[in-house]
């Protein structure tokens, strides 16, 4: 059963955590560089917002001396700064693939204007020529995303459910950043979440196994780095980094089953074209590697 909302401003207690976030501040800061930090005018409300986020167990107090004393993020509290980092990194990400399918795809365009405008871009011949499959697949690679990225922020919420086990209140702060994300995420727009009882019961394996499923179709049915070159070992400049960067900040934001994706890489390596999926089973291995300084998670990363 999900909690219910809080109806604690979301302001006041977010304020704080960007501040945390402003200043990179893992050593801890004290309540008036923290309310500083914030921006804010309004002292009251940032105090009342770290009052509560210590009743969260987000923050803590440290003393340092008689007279100092400070506020530091705890391990849950880093962890959902890290999650407003990943978020950050991924709308980040997906914004450089839209700009690119707006920006090198107009529809109106005369092909000797898009040639010219293109070259002056630092495109060359073959990149150019390769243009309808690139757009093809950012598309295909927006569709993945529109489609599963309620999925990830699910994912990202059990996992933290269960390996940081946070009080009532912790909950319904983190409720509420997914709950805001997927809000924005959706654009008005009705995109139906693949999520199942099972999930919310207790289960995140299917919500792994789906996504990953999605990846695969996905570059099986699509050229994601190769973009239907006639020449495999060109890669485009242009898109090649975006679409690196754009899945690995997705599989950093959903912490995917890690017994999955070490199934899925070895999966990847039978595969007949697999020089043509070293890219994406190298973006898979970075996140295992992260996951293996991942400090205690990888039991929990196992099994959610």
């Amino acid at each position: 059963m999900l909690p219910i909302l809080i109806t604690q401003p979301l302001s006041s207690y977010m304020q704080v955590l960007e501040a945390f976030r402003k200043e990179n501040a893992y050593e801890g800061l004290r309540v008036n560089n923290l309310w500083r930090a914030t921006g804010s005018k309004d002292k009251p409300a940032i105090l009342k917002g770290i009052s509560f986020l210590r009743r969260c167990e987000i923050i803590q107090t440290e003393r340092i001396n008689k007279q100092k004393v400070i506020n530091k993020l705890t391990s849950l509290g880093r962890e959902l700064k890290d999650l407003l980092d990943d978020i950050d990194r991924y709308n980040q990400s997906i914004t450089k693939i839209r700009i690119l399918v707006s920006d090198y795809y107009k529809p109106k365009e005369a092909n000797r204007s898009k040639r010219s405008r293109l070259l002056r871009k630092g495109w060359t011949n073959p990149e150019i020529e390769s243009l309808p499959g690139i757009w093809n697949t950012l598309i295909a690679i927006s569709n993945f995303c529109n489609k599963n990225i309620c999925n990830a922020f699910l994912h990202r919420y059990y996992f933290i459910l269960v390996f940081y086990k946070p009080n009532r209140d912790a909950q319904n702060v983190l409720l509420e950043i997914i709950l805001e994300q997927i809000k924005k995420q959706l654009f008005g727009r009705e995109i139906k979440a693949q999520v199942d009882s099972n999930y919310l019961e207790g289960s995140g394996k299917s919500l792994s196994t789906a996504i990953l499923n999605d990846i695969y179709r996905m570059y099986y049915d699509h050229d994601v780095f190769f973009q239907n070159n006639p020449n495999p070992s060109q890669t485009n400049r242009f898109t090649t980094k975006s679409v690196q960067g754009l899945f690995f900040s997705f599989i950093m934001l959903a912490r995917l089953n890690l017994n999955q994706v070490e199934f899925f890489i070895q999966e990847l390596h039978q595969e007949e074209n697999q020089h043509e999926l070293e890219e994406i089973i190298g973006i898979f291995k970075s996140y295992l590697a992260f996951c293996n300084n991942y400090k205690g998670a990888q039991r929990v990363l196992k099994n959610v």
